[in-house]
Protein backbone atom coordinates (compact mmCIF):
# COMPACT_ATOMS: atom_id res chain seq x y z
CA UNK A 1 0.00 0.00 0.00
CA UNK A 2 2.48 2.37 0.94
CA UNK A 3 3.50 4.31 -2.21
CA UNK A 4 4.71 7.70 0.00
CA UNK A 5 4.39 8.62 3.11
CA UNK A 6 4.68 12.20 5.21
CA UNK A 7 4.88 12.60 9.15
CA UNK A 8 2.43 14.22 10.94
CA UNK A 9 0.98 14.33 14.42
CA UNK A 10 -2.40 13.95 13.55
CA UNK A 11 -4.90 13.02 10.68
CA UNK A 12 -7.64 15.47 10.17
CA UNK A 13 -10.65 15.38 12.49
CA UNK A 14 -13.38 15.97 10.32
CA UNK A 15 -13.95 16.62 6.21
CA UNK A 16 -17.06 18.17 5.64
CA UNK A 17 -16.48 17.19 1.93
CA UNK A 18 -19.72 14.92 0.93
CA UNK A 19 -19.80 12.80 -2.13
CA UNK A 20 -23.14 12.41 -4.11
CA UNK A 21 -23.83 10.42 -7.78
CA UNK A 22 -21.88 12.78 -9.62
CA UNK A 23 -18.70 12.08 -7.69
CA UNK A 24 -19.36 8.61 -8.06
CA UNK A 25 -19.91 8.74 -11.91
CA UNK A 26 -16.27 10.81 -12.12
CA UNK A 27 -14.33 7.85 -10.15
CA UNK A 28 -16.29 5.18 -12.21
CA UNK A 29 -14.91 7.18 -14.98
CA UNK A 30 -11.44 7.39 -13.56
CA UNK A 31 -11.17 4.06 -13.00
CA UNK A 32 -11.86 3.03 -16.37
CA UNK A 33 -8.78 5.55 -17.57
CA UNK A 34 -6.63 4.20 -15.21
CA UNK A 35 -7.04 0.99 -16.16
CA UNK A 36 -5.90 1.48 -19.62
CA UNK A 37 -3.25 4.09 -18.91
CA UNK A 38 -1.17 2.51 -16.21
CA UNK A 39 0.81 4.99 -14.18
CA UNK A 40 4.41 5.32 -15.86
CA UNK A 41 7.83 7.35 -14.82
CA UNK A 42 7.47 10.43 -16.65
CA UNK A 43 8.14 14.65 -16.33
CA UNK A 44 6.95 16.66 -13.06
CA UNK A 45 3.15 17.94 -13.95
CA UNK A 46 2.62 21.58 -12.52
CA UNK A 47 -0.17 22.65 -11.03
CA UNK A 48 -1.20 25.91 -10.63
CA UNK A 49 -2.81 26.71 -7.07
CA UNK A 50 -4.20 30.08 -5.99
CA UNK A 51 -4.92 30.84 -2.43
CA UNK A 52 -7.73 33.30 -1.13
CA UNK A 53 -6.74 34.74 2.08
CA UNK A 54 -10.02 35.98 3.98
CA UNK A 55 -10.34 38.07 6.52
CA UNK A 56 -13.51 39.66 8.33
CA UNK A 57 -14.61 42.61 6.57
CA UNK A 58 -13.16 44.93 8.92
CA UNK A 59 -9.73 43.36 7.38
CA UNK A 60 -8.48 41.00 10.79
CA UNK A 61 -7.48 37.52 11.34
CA UNK A 62 -6.13 37.15 7.73
CA UNK A 63 -3.59 34.27 7.26
CA UNK A 64 0.14 35.29 7.58
CA UNK A 65 2.19 34.71 4.49
CA UNK A 66 4.01 32.26 6.29
CA UNK A 67 1.34 30.23 6.72
CA UNK A 68 0.39 30.08 3.01
CA UNK A 69 4.46 29.30 2.09
CA UNK A 70 4.63 26.86 4.95
CA UNK A 71 1.48 25.13 2.91
CA UNK A 72 3.21 25.12 -0.46
CA UNK A 73 6.06 23.14 1.27
CA UNK A 74 3.97 20.83 2.38
CA UNK A 75 1.52 20.33 -0.52
CA UNK A 76 4.81 19.29 -2.73
CA UNK A 77 6.39 17.13 -0.22
CA UNK A 78 3.35 15.43 0.38
CA UNK A 79 2.58 15.00 -3.55
CA UNK A 80 6.61 14.13 -5.06
CA UNK A 81 5.84 10.71 -5.59
CA UNK A 82 2.83 11.20 -7.34
CA UNK A 83 4.98 13.29 -9.73
CA UNK A 84 2.99 16.53 -9.18
CA UNK A 85 4.60 20.21 -7.93
CA UNK A 86 2.03 22.59 -7.13
CA UNK A 87 2.84 26.07 -7.79
CA UNK A 88 1.74 29.85 -7.18
CA UNK A 89 0.04 31.50 -10.00
CA UNK A 90 1.22 34.58 -9.82
CA UNK A 91 -0.11 36.33 -13.20
CA UNK A 92 -2.51 38.51 -11.61
CA UNK A 93 -0.83 38.50 -7.91
CA UNK A 94 0.17 36.22 -5.61
CA UNK A 95 -1.90 35.94 -3.36
CA UNK A 96 -5.60 36.74 -3.87
CA UNK A 97 -6.74 38.60 -0.68
CA UNK A 98 -10.34 40.10 0.14
CA UNK A 99 -12.65 41.47 3.57
CA UNK A 100 -15.63 39.16 4.13
CA UNK A 101 -17.27 38.34 7.26
CA UNK A 102 -19.49 35.77 5.73
CA UNK A 103 -16.82 34.16 3.90
CA UNK A 104 -14.74 33.87 6.91
CA UNK A 105 -16.79 32.69 9.36
CA UNK A 106 -19.54 31.04 7.26
CA UNK A 107 -18.06 30.14 3.99
CA UNK A 108 -20.78 27.59 3.31
CA UNK A 109 -23.42 30.64 3.17
CA UNK A 110 -25.16 32.30 0.37
CA UNK A 111 -23.90 35.44 0.81
CA UNK A 112 -19.92 33.69 1.22
CA UNK A 113 -20.76 31.57 -1.98
CA UNK A 114 -21.36 34.98 -4.06
CA UNK A 115 -18.51 36.74 -3.13
CA UNK A 116 -16.31 33.43 -3.13
CA UNK A 117 -17.66 32.82 -6.96
CA UNK A 118 -16.58 36.32 -7.60
CA UNK A 119 -13.23 35.78 -6.25
CA UNK A 120 -11.90 32.35 -7.81
CA UNK A 121 -9.71 32.59 -11.20
CA UNK A 122 -10.25 30.44 -13.68
CA UNK A 123 -6.96 29.12 -14.36
CA UNK A 124 -5.66 27.22 -11.21
CA UNK A 125 -6.98 25.26 -8.06
CA UNK A 126 -9.08 27.41 -5.84
CA UNK A 127 -7.98 27.69 -2.26
CA UNK A 128 -9.61 29.22 0.09
CA UNK A 129 -8.12 30.12 3.64
CA UNK A 130 -10.74 30.77 6.44
CA UNK A 131 -11.42 31.43 10.15
CA UNK A 132 -14.27 29.15 10.84
CA UNK A 133 -16.08 26.55 9.03
CA UNK A 134 -18.63 24.56 11.38
CA UNK A 135 -19.60 20.89 12.41
CA UNK A 136 -19.58 18.68 9.81
CA UNK A 137 -21.88 16.30 8.58
CA UNK A 138 -24.14 14.24 11.41
CA UNK A 139 -22.66 17.25 13.45
CA UNK A 140 -19.20 15.10 14.10
CA UNK A 141 -16.38 17.30 14.94
CA UNK A 142 -15.25 20.42 13.99
CA UNK A 143 -14.90 20.37 10.04
CA UNK A 144 -11.17 20.98 8.99
CA UNK A 145 -11.65 21.94 5.65
CA UNK A 146 -13.95 20.31 2.37
CA UNK A 147 -13.86 20.27 -0.97
CA UNK A 148 -17.01 21.19 -2.87
CA UNK A 149 -17.54 19.43 -7.00
CA UNK A 150 -20.35 22.41 -7.42
CA UNK A 151 -17.88 24.86 -7.27
CA UNK A 152 -14.59 23.29 -7.65
CA UNK A 153 -12.50 24.69 -4.86
CA UNK A 154 -11.55 24.00 -1.51
CA UNK A 155 -12.02 25.41 1.73
CA UNK A 156 -9.59 25.27 4.55
CA UNK A 157 -9.36 26.56 8.19
CA UNK A 158 -6.36 29.05 8.71
CA UNK A 159 -5.44 26.96 12.01
CA UNK A 160 -4.69 24.47 9.55
CA UNK A 161 -2.67 25.88 6.88
CA UNK A 162 0.95 25.04 7.77
CA UNK A 163 4.01 22.91 7.60
CA UNK A 164 2.38 19.70 9.25
CA UNK A 165 -1.23 19.11 8.98
CA UNK A 166 -2.81 16.60 6.45
CA UNK A 167 -5.70 18.78 5.71
CA UNK A 168 -5.24 20.01 2.46
CA UNK A 169 -3.20 17.07 1.27
CA UNK A 170 -6.84 14.94 1.90
CA UNK A 171 -8.72 17.67 0.52
CA UNK A 172 -6.57 18.07 -2.91
CA UNK A 173 -7.22 14.01 -2.84
CA UNK A 174 -11.42 14.80 -3.23
CA UNK A 175 -10.37 17.78 -5.51
CA UNK A 176 -8.68 14.73 -7.83
CA UNK A 177 -12.13 12.51 -7.16
CA UNK A 178 -10.73 10.01 -4.37
CA UNK A 179 -13.40 9.36 -1.99
CA UNK A 180 -13.35 8.20 1.99
CA UNK A 181 -12.70 4.49 2.36
CA UNK A 182 -15.95 4.72 4.87
CA UNK A 183 -17.54 6.53 2.18
CA UNK A 184 -21.37 6.71 3.68
CA UNK A 185 -20.41 6.66 7.05
CA UNK A 186 -19.32 10.38 7.91
CA UNK A 187 -22.77 11.02 9.67
CA UNK A 188 -22.83 8.23 11.59
CA UNK A 189 -19.91 5.45 12.24
CA UNK A 190 -20.69 1.68 12.79
CA UNK A 191 -19.20 0.07 15.62
CA UNK A 192 -18.99 3.48 18.13
CA UNK A 193 -21.80 2.40 20.46
CA UNK A 194 -21.46 -0.90 23.03
CA UNK A 195 -24.72 -1.73 21.55
CA UNK A 196 -22.87 -1.98 18.17
CA UNK A 197 -20.17 -4.61 19.03
CA UNK A 198 -20.56 -7.84 17.71
CA UNK A 199 -23.42 -7.49 15.80
CA UNK A 200 -22.81 -7.43 12.20
CA UNK A 201 -23.14 -4.18 10.58
CA UNK A 202 -26.07 -3.36 7.96
CA UNK A 203 -25.86 -4.10 4.26
CA UNK A 204 -26.27 -0.13 3.52
CA UNK A 205 -24.78 2.24 4.76
CA UNK A 206 -26.63 5.16 6.38
CA UNK A 207 -26.08 7.29 2.56
CA UNK A 208 -27.63 4.22 1.19
CA UNK A 209 -24.61 2.80 -0.32
CA UNK A 210 -23.47 -0.89 -0.15
CA UNK A 211 -21.33 -1.56 3.01
CA UNK A 212 -17.92 -2.73 2.05
CA UNK A 213 -17.10 -6.37 3.30
CA UNK A 214 -13.93 -7.14 4.90
CA UNK A 215 -13.10 -10.00 1.98
CA UNK A 216 -13.60 -7.11 -0.83
CA UNK A 217 -15.71 -9.54 -2.74
CA UNK A 218 -17.87 -6.36 -3.25
CA UNK A 219 -15.11 -3.41 -3.52
CA UNK A 220 -15.33 -2.47 -6.73
CA UNK A 221 -19.62 -1.22 -6.04
CA UNK A 222 -18.87 -0.20 -2.62
CA UNK A 223 -17.99 2.41 -0.81
CA UNK A 224 -14.95 4.46 -2.21
CA UNK A 225 -14.90 1.97 -4.96
CA UNK A 226 -11.44 1.38 -4.59
CA UNK A 227 -9.92 -2.35 -3.54
CA UNK A 228 -6.99 -1.54 -2.06
CA UNK A 229 -8.60 0.60 0.80
CA UNK A 230 -9.39 -1.85 3.43
CA UNK A 231 -13.06 -2.40 4.80
CA UNK A 232 -13.70 0.82 6.72
CA UNK A 233 -17.30 2.43 8.61
CA UNK A 234 -15.27 5.45 9.88
CA UNK A 235 -12.78 5.59 12.80
CA UNK A 236 -13.38 9.57 13.65
CA UNK A 237 -15.46 7.46 17.27
CA UNK A 238 -12.81 4.25 17.48
CA UNK A 239 -9.93 4.47 20.16
CA UNK A 240 -6.95 1.92 20.14
CA UNK A 241 -2.99 1.86 19.27
CA UNK A 242 -2.38 2.18 15.03
CA UNK A 243 -1.59 0.80 12.87
CA UNK A 244 -2.02 -1.95 12.72
CA UNK A 245 -5.04 -2.55 14.56
CA UNK A 246 -7.63 -5.03 14.59
CA UNK A 247 -11.13 -3.45 16.14
CA UNK A 248 -12.27 -5.91 18.32
CA UNK A 249 -15.54 -7.06 17.91
CA UNK A 250 -16.27 -5.05 14.56
CA UNK A 251 -18.14 -6.92 11.94
CA UNK A 252 -19.22 -6.28 9.01
CA UNK A 253 -22.23 -7.64 7.25
CA UNK A 254 -21.10 -11.60 7.00
CA UNK A 255 -19.19 -11.57 11.00
CA UNK A 256 -15.93 -11.02 9.42
CA UNK A 257 -13.89 -8.44 12.14
CA UNK A 258 -13.19 -4.89 10.30
CA UNK A 259 -9.29 -4.14 10.26
CA UNK A 260 -9.15 -0.60 8.27
CA UNK A 261 -6.27 0.89 6.93
CA UNK A 262 -5.18 3.40 9.80
CA UNK A 263 -2.46 5.50 8.36
CA UNK A 264 -4.70 6.18 5.02
CA UNK A 265 -4.29 9.84 4.44
CA UNK A 266 -8.20 9.82 3.32
CA UNK A 267 -9.25 8.20 6.62
CA UNK A 268 -10.10 9.75 9.99
CA UNK A 269 -7.72 8.09 12.02
CA UNK A 270 -5.89 10.31 14.22
CA UNK A 271 -2.31 9.96 15.87
CA UNK A 272 -1.69 7.09 12.75
CA UNK A 273 0.70 9.02 10.39
CA UNK A 274 2.97 8.93 8.53
CA UNK A 275 -0.41 8.97 5.88
CA UNK A 276 -0.58 7.25 2.72
CA UNK A 277 -2.09 6.81 -0.33
CA UNK A 278 -2.83 3.64 -2.26
CA UNK A 279 -1.96 2.45 -5.41
CA UNK A 280 -5.60 2.62 -6.80
CA UNK A 281 -6.21 6.25 -5.01
CA UNK A 282 -3.06 7.20 -6.86
CA UNK A 283 -4.73 6.08 -10.24
CA UNK A 284 -7.40 7.64 -9.62
CA UNK A 285 -5.43 10.91 -8.97
CA UNK A 286 -3.70 10.62 -11.96
CA UNK A 287 -6.67 9.86 -14.60
CA UNK A 288 -8.60 13.13 -12.81
CA UNK A 289 -5.52 15.47 -13.65
CA UNK A 290 -5.58 13.91 -17.21
CA UNK A 291 -9.13 14.27 -17.53
CA UNK A 292 -11.11 17.02 -19.22
CA UNK A 293 -12.46 18.49 -16.28
CA UNK A 294 -8.60 19.53 -15.71
CA UNK A 295 -7.70 21.22 -18.45
CA UNK A 296 -8.29 24.54 -16.82
CA UNK A 297 -5.14 23.89 -14.39
CA UNK A 298 -2.64 23.40 -17.82
CA UNK A 299 -3.13 26.88 -19.31
CA UNK A 300 0.44 27.22 -20.03
CA UNK A 301 2.31 25.04 -17.86
CA UNK A 302 4.74 26.97 -16.34
CA UNK A 303 8.11 26.51 -16.45
CA UNK A 304 10.02 24.74 -13.67
CA UNK A 305 12.32 26.53 -10.95
CA UNK A 306 15.44 25.72 -9.25
CA UNK A 307 15.20 25.63 -5.58
CA UNK A 308 16.88 27.83 -3.22
CA UNK A 309 19.65 26.47 -1.16
CA UNK A 310 21.23 29.65 -0.29
CA UNK A 311 20.24 31.32 2.97
CA UNK A 312 19.16 34.71 3.36
CA UNK A 313 21.56 37.34 5.00
CA UNK A 314 20.69 40.34 6.09
CA UNK A 315 22.58 43.98 6.00
CA UNK A 316 20.97 46.57 7.37
CA UNK A 317 19.98 47.29 9.99
CA UNK A 318 22.34 45.16 11.84
CA UNK A 319 21.50 43.28 14.47
CA UNK A 320 20.93 45.44 17.50
CA UNK A 321 21.60 48.61 15.59
CA UNK A 322 20.23 51.82 16.75
CA UNK A 323 18.46 53.97 14.17
CA UNK A 324 16.70 57.25 14.36
CA UNK A 325 13.64 57.98 15.69
CA UNK A 326 10.94 59.28 13.31
CA UNK A 327 12.79 58.49 10.05
CA UNK A 328 12.21 55.66 7.30
CA UNK A 329 14.38 52.80 7.23
CA UNK A 330 15.79 51.06 4.19
CA UNK A 331 15.83 47.66 4.68
CA UNK A 332 18.46 45.58 2.87
CA UNK A 333 19.55 42.16 2.50
CA UNK A 334 21.39 40.09 -0.28
CA UNK A 335 20.17 38.85 -3.60
CA UNK A 336 19.55 35.07 -3.08
CA UNK A 337 20.28 32.52 -6.08
CA UNK A 338 17.01 31.71 -7.82
CA UNK A 339 14.36 33.86 -5.61
CA UNK A 340 11.73 35.61 -7.10
CA UNK A 341 10.41 36.96 -4.38
CA UNK A 342 11.46 38.24 -0.44
CA UNK A 343 9.04 38.05 2.47
CA UNK A 344 9.91 40.75 4.80
CA UNK A 345 8.38 40.15 8.54
CA UNK A 346 9.08 43.31 10.92
CA UNK A 347 7.37 42.70 14.60
CA UNK A 348 7.63 43.90 18.64
CA UNK A 349 9.11 41.17 19.99
CA UNK A 350 11.50 37.89 18.80
CA UNK A 351 8.93 35.43 17.82
CA UNK A 352 7.26 38.40 15.19
CA UNK A 353 4.38 37.63 16.72
CA UNK A 354 3.48 41.27 18.48
CA UNK A 355 2.25 43.81 15.89
CA UNK A 356 3.50 41.57 13.13
CA UNK A 357 3.86 43.39 9.60
CA UNK A 358 4.90 41.59 6.35
CA UNK A 359 5.92 42.52 3.31
CA UNK A 360 6.37 40.16 -0.63
CA UNK A 361 8.74 42.68 -2.76
CA UNK A 362 11.19 41.62 -5.36
CA UNK A 363 13.65 43.57 -4.55
CA UNK A 364 16.41 42.80 -2.30
CA UNK A 365 15.25 46.10 -0.35
CA UNK A 366 12.63 48.24 0.84
CA UNK A 367 11.79 51.68 2.90
CA UNK A 368 9.27 51.30 5.69
CA UNK A 369 8.36 54.15 7.85
CA UNK A 370 6.04 54.32 10.95
CA UNK A 371 8.07 52.90 14.03
CA UNK A 372 7.16 53.62 17.30
CA UNK A 373 10.42 56.08 18.98
CA UNK A 374 12.54 54.74 21.50
CA UNK A 375 11.38 50.86 20.59
CA UNK A 376 12.74 47.82 19.87
CA UNK A 377 11.99 45.59 16.93
CA UNK A 378 12.71 42.43 15.54
CA UNK A 379 13.16 41.24 11.74
CA UNK A 380 13.69 38.56 8.90
CA UNK A 381 13.82 37.55 5.59
CA UNK A 382 12.48 34.71 3.89
CA UNK A 383 13.46 34.62 0.09
CA UNK A 384 10.98 32.09 -2.50
CA UNK A 385 9.56 31.17 -5.90
CA UNK A 386 6.25 30.54 -6.85
CA UNK A 387 7.58 26.49 -6.50
CA UNK A 388 10.11 26.88 -3.83
CA UNK A 389 9.71 28.39 -0.52
CA UNK A 390 12.12 26.27 1.68
CA UNK A 391 12.45 26.69 5.54
CA UNK A 392 16.12 26.41 5.59
CA UNK A 393 16.55 29.76 4.28
CA UNK A 394 15.10 31.92 6.23
CA UNK A 395 17.21 34.40 7.51
CA UNK A 396 18.82 34.99 11.22
CA UNK A 397 16.50 37.30 12.84
CA UNK A 398 17.86 40.54 13.53
CA UNK A 399 16.94 43.27 16.26
CA UNK A 400 16.93 47.13 16.05
CA UNK A 401 16.35 50.09 18.60
CA UNK A 402 14.88 53.34 17.05
CA UNK A 403 16.78 55.96 19.41
CA UNK A 404 17.51 59.69 19.47
CA UNK A 405 21.32 58.95 17.75
CA UNK A 406 21.72 59.72 14.46
CA UNK A 407 22.06 56.86 12.61
CA UNK A 408 22.55 56.95 8.65
CA UNK A 409 22.13 53.39 6.10
CA UNK A 410 25.53 54.37 4.96
CA UNK A 411 28.75 55.32 6.70
CA UNK A 412 29.28 58.52 5.39
CA UNK A 413 32.33 59.49 7.12
CA UNK A 414 34.15 55.91 6.06
CA UNK A 415 35.26 57.34 2.45
CA UNK A 416 36.67 54.20 1.31
CA UNK A 417 37.27 50.31 2.13
CA UNK A 418 39.22 48.23 0.62
CA UNK A 419 40.40 44.26 0.88
CA UNK A 420 43.59 42.76 -0.07
CA UNK A 421 43.94 40.80 -1.83
CA UNK A 422 40.28 40.05 -2.74
CA UNK A 423 39.95 37.06 -4.24
CA UNK A 424 41.58 35.66 -1.12
CA UNK A 425 43.81 32.36 -1.14
CA UNK A 426 44.74 31.41 1.92
CA UNK A 427 43.57 32.71 5.66
CA UNK A 428 44.88 36.43 5.57
CA UNK A 429 43.66 39.63 4.33
CA UNK A 430 44.27 43.28 4.82
CA UNK A 431 41.23 45.67 5.58
CA UNK A 432 41.93 49.53 4.36
CA UNK A 433 39.82 52.01 5.78
CA UNK A 434 40.22 55.61 4.79
CA UNK A 435 37.72 58.41 6.87
CA UNK A 436 37.33 61.95 6.37
CA UNK A 437 36.30 61.98 10.56
CA UNK A 438 36.43 60.07 13.64
CA UNK A 439 34.25 57.43 13.77
CA UNK A 440 33.31 55.96 17.16
CA UNK A 441 32.52 52.86 18.92
CA UNK A 442 33.74 50.33 15.38
CA UNK A 443 33.69 46.99 14.85
CA UNK A 444 34.59 44.77 12.01
CA UNK A 445 32.84 41.47 11.38
CA UNK A 446 32.50 38.67 8.79
CA UNK A 447 29.93 36.74 7.62
CA UNK A 448 29.27 33.48 5.04
CA UNK A 449 26.86 33.09 3.13
CA UNK A 450 24.72 31.76 5.68
CA UNK A 451 24.47 34.60 7.38
CA UNK A 452 26.82 32.86 10.52
CA UNK A 453 29.12 35.59 11.86
CA UNK A 454 32.87 33.72 11.63
CA UNK A 455 35.36 36.63 12.58
CA UNK A 456 34.25 39.88 14.98
CA UNK A 457 37.10 42.34 15.93
CA UNK A 458 36.58 45.74 17.55
CA UNK A 459 38.59 48.44 16.64
CA UNK A 460 37.27 51.24 19.14
CA UNK A 461 37.79 54.59 17.74
CA UNK A 462 38.91 55.05 14.76
CA UNK A 463 40.86 58.33 13.89
CA UNK A 464 40.05 60.72 10.44
CA UNK A 465 42.66 59.30 7.96
CA UNK A 466 44.15 56.06 6.86
CA UNK A 467 43.41 52.89 9.01
CA UNK A 468 44.86 49.76 8.03
CA UNK A 469 43.95 46.38 9.95
CA UNK A 470 45.01 42.28 9.21
CA UNK A 471 42.59 39.87 9.20
CA UNK A 472 43.00 36.00 10.19
CA UNK A 473 40.18 33.57 9.89
CA UNK A 474 41.85 30.22 10.50
CA UNK A 475 40.13 27.16 8.03
CA UNK A 476 38.26 29.53 6.16
CA UNK A 477 36.33 27.57 3.55
CA UNK A 478 36.29 28.60 -0.10
CA UNK A 479 32.80 30.83 -1.06
CA UNK A 480 31.37 34.27 -0.37
CA UNK A 481 31.31 36.19 2.55
CA UNK A 482 30.50 39.97 3.22
CA UNK A 483 32.66 42.04 5.44
CA UNK A 484 31.16 44.57 7.74
CA UNK A 485 31.70 48.05 9.10
CA UNK A 486 29.41 49.05 11.74
CA UNK A 487 29.99 51.98 14.28
CA UNK A 488 27.74 54.45 15.76
CA UNK A 489 27.17 56.31 12.44
CA UNK A 490 25.94 53.76 10.83
CA UNK A 491 26.88 50.67 8.92
CA UNK A 492 28.73 49.64 5.37
CA UNK A 493 29.89 46.45 4.17
CA UNK A 494 31.49 45.11 1.06
CA UNK A 495 32.05 41.51 -0.58
CA UNK A 496 34.59 39.18 -0.35
CA UNK A 497 35.68 35.96 -2.23
CA UNK A 498 37.99 33.03 -0.96
CA UNK A 499 38.91 30.68 -3.56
Amino acid sequence: FILFTFSTPSQAQECGTQFGQSDLDRIDRNKQYAATHPIKTRDIIYLPVKFHLTATTSGENRATYDNILDQLNNLNRSYHHQEIQYYFEDSQGLFNEFDHSPSYNDPRSGAANFRMNGQRVSNAMNIFIVGNIGSGPGGIGQTLGYYTGSNDWIVQLKSETNNFSTTLVHEVGHFFSVAHPHLGWEPDPWCDESDERGVNAPSFTPSGGLTERVDRSNCAQAQDRLCDTPADYNGISYNGPCPPWTIKDCLDPVGDTLNPMTNNVMSYFSGCGPYVFTDQQRELIAADVASPRRNYLRPGLAPPLDSIVVKEVLNFPADEMKVKNGEPITFDWEDVPNAKYYLLKIAENRSLRKNLRQFIVQESEVTIDDFNDNDEYFWTVRPFNTHFAPLEVISDRFSFETDEISAVRHLEALKAINLYPNPVQDDQFDILMVTSKDIHQTQLFVRDISGSVIYQKHLGDVPAGALKTKIDIPDMASGQYVVFIKSAEGIISTKLLKL
